[in-house]
């Protein structure tokens, strides 16, 4: 049985000729580390709630397979999230001051001195957003809309499904251009096209003049008539 999806629901299916997809895998390992127990029966809390933590078709998901920081390893699948799990609110606040910068430059630089942040808060007040964030967050990366439905468990079906990366698709908040894929900064814009040059106009065409005097006279008098036999 298909599952239900925006497109479906709303009968505001958008589809193009042209696609770019990519298999990809449900991010379970970023998943469970955002549980409040993760050690203890991470999977099965996983499996419990299949429908939170899937990725459901219709839905933006973002590429977690780059660390922000350690090394990010190796995946046979890009590993992708349509949600931040049971993540707690430290560290969803946090993600918001250091994605809210308009550059990549204003980007580093804010996570930086956020890190220097979060690392004095936790010793300070014994909380644990340095340790979570220095563990388990990935640089979100816009990756795609997804074709099809995966699960965070492999106890509650198939972790992996299609994503469109490039190709036109219904989303969930309406019509917006998304640059997807490892590097996905906006490409710089071009400059606006020159109008083609006019030719230049030529001048209007002069009326024939008529002839004048005895000439004008001899054009304008009828043939004589031929004699008569």
């Amino acid at each position: 049985m298909a599952a239900a999806s925006l497109g479906s629901a709303t009968n505001s299916r958008v589809d193009s000729a042209a696609k770019h997809t990519m298999a990809c895998k449900v991010d379970t390992a970023f998943l469970k580390r955002t549980l409040e127990n993760p050690a203890e029966n991470g999977e099965e809390m996983l499996n419990q709630g299949k429908l939170k933590y899937a990725m459901l078709k219709d839905e933006l998901s973002m590429c977690t397979t780059k660390r922000m920081y350690g090394t990010s390893g190796h995946a046979a699948y890009p590993l992708v999230v349509t949600t931040v799990g049971d993540l707690d609110t430290e560290t969803k606040t946090f993600l918001k001051m250091i994605y809210a910068s308009g550059t990549a430059t204003d980007f580093l630089n804010c996570t930086n001195s956020k890190f220097k942040e979060a690392y004095a808060k936790d010793q300070a007040s014994g909380s644990k957003i340095y340790k979570n964030v220095a563990s388990a967050l990935p640089e979100f990366r816009c990756q795609g809309v997804a074709l099809g439905q995966a699960f965070a468990s492999h106890l509650s079906g198939d972790t992996v499904a299609t994503v469109l990366v490039g190709g036109m698709a219904t989303v969930m908040n309406g019509a917006f251009e998304i640059f997807a894929g490892p590097h996905s900064a906006r490409p710089p814009a071009r400059p606006p096209a020159r109008p083609p040059a006019r030719p230049p106009a030529r001048p209007p065409a002069r009326p024939p003049t008529r002839p004048q005097g005895p000439a004008a006279l001899a054009c304008a008098a009828p043939a004589p008539a031929p004699a008569a036999l």
